[in-house]
C-alpha cells in the first residue's frame, strides 16, 4: 500500500509494535497516537511477542471493513498505558513537508521523503534563503523512496549526495543527487522513529556535513521483495544502504554525533538542535 492503514506506520521493537510514524491528518493522528509509543493490544489480539504482520493485517482488514479498532498503547516514557480508539476515515490525499520558524530558525519536517516532497520543499525553502542554519526534524518519519531521500538531502544541504546501496550478492549501486550551493549549517533531529527513507535522508545530510542530534535511528533501510512459498509470501530484504564505514543500515542505525537524552515534559532533542543552530547563527553574526 502507498499509505498504511489508518495512516499508522508500525515496526517491531522489544517484541512490541512500535509506532514509527503517524501521518498528519490521518485517523491515527486524530486518535492521539504518537511516534515512539508501543502497542500492547489491538482489539482482542495481544500484539506483544506476536509477528508484526498479524497486527498489520488486522489493521488493514479493519480499515477495509470500515471498523474502528481499540488499542492499548504504552506511552513514550513507559510510565503508563492508555486505551485508544482509532475510527476509520479518509487518509490525506498528499502529505507535504512543512517549514516553520522557531527561534528564527527554519525547522523542516518531512513526513514522506519522495520526489514530490523535494519539489514542494524547494519552493518553501526559497523564502528562507538567507538563513544561517536550518533544523531538519526527521523523528516520526519513515515513508518515501531512496531516490527521493537523496534528492531532498542534496536540496537541503547542497552539493552532490552519493549514497551506496548494497545487495545480497555484494554488488554496490550508487544513488546520486545534486543540489544548489548552500551556505547554511544543517542540524538533524533523529531518534528510534527515524526509519527507512528518513534514515537514507539522514545519511545523505550527514554526508554533506550536517550535525545529527538526538538518538540512534531505527536501523532499517532494507528494500524487500516477496518470495512465494506454500500458503503465502516471505518478504526478504534484498538491498540496503550502508553508512560511511560500509556497515549496513539493517539492524543497526545511525548514531548522532550530538547524543541527547530525553527529559519528560520537554522536547530535549529539538531544544538542543535549536540551541546549536542559534549558536551557529550568533557565531556567524559576530564574525561578520
Amino acid at each position: 500500500r502507498a499509505l498504511p492503514p489508518f495512516g499508522l506506520v508500525l515496526a517491531e521493537r522489544s517484541s512490541y509494535p512500535l509506532v514509527i510514524e503517524v501521518l498528519p491528518g490521518s485517523p491515527a493522528e486524530k486518535a492521539g497516537l504518537l511516534p515512539g509509543e508501543l502497542v500492547e493490544r489491538i482489539d482482542d489480539q495481544h500484539a506483544r511477542a506476536r509477528p508484526l504482520w498479524r497486527s498489520l493485517l488486522h489493521l488493514d482488514e479493519a480499515e477495509r471493513g470500515n471498523r474502528a479498532v481499540a488499542m492499548d498503547v504504552i506511552n513514550r516514557e513507559l510510565t503508563g498505558k492508555t486505551l485508544v480508539t482509532v475510527t476509520p476515515g479518509p487518509l490525506p490525499g498528499s502529505v507535504e513537508p512543512t517549514v516553520t520558524l522557531q527561534k528564527d530558525v527554519p525547522v523542516v519536517r518531512i513526513p514522506v521523503a519522495d520526489a514530490p516532497a523535494a519539489t514542494t520543499l524547494e519552493k518553501s525553502l526559497a523564502a528562507h534563503a538567507g538563513a544561517r542554519a536550518v533544523v531538519v526534524d526527521l523523528r516520526g518519519s519513515s515513508l518515501g523512496t531512496p531516490e527521493g531521500a537523496a534528492r531532498l538531502a542534496a536540496l537541503i544541504a547542497g552539493g552532490r549526495v552519493e549514497l551506496h546501496r548494497l545487495d545480497r550478492g555484494g554488488h554496490t549501486e550508487n544513488v546520486r543527487a545534486d543540489g544548489p550551493v548552500r551556505s547554511w549549517s544543517v542540524f538533524v533531529c533523529t531518534d528510534v522513529t527515524t526509519a527507512r527513507a528518513a534514515e537514507v535522508l539522514a545519511l545523505g545530510l550527514q554526508q554533506r556535513g550536517a550535525t545529527l542530534v538526538g538518538r540512534e535511528t531505527f536501523g532499517d533501510t532494507g528494500e524487500r521483495h516477496p518470495v512465494r512459498g506454500a500458503g503465502g509470501e516471505l518478504w526478504l530484504a534484498g538491498r540496503w544502504f550502508v553508512d560511511a564505514d560500509g556497515k549496513p543500515l539493517l539492524s543497526h542505525g545511525i548514531t548522532p554525533s550530538e547524543v541527547v537524552r530525553g527529559r519528560p515534559g520537554t522536547d530535549a532533542i529539538l531544544d538542543r538542535a535549536l540551541e546549536l543552530a542559534t549558536s551557529e547563527h550568533a557565531a556567524v553574526k559576530k564574525a561578520a
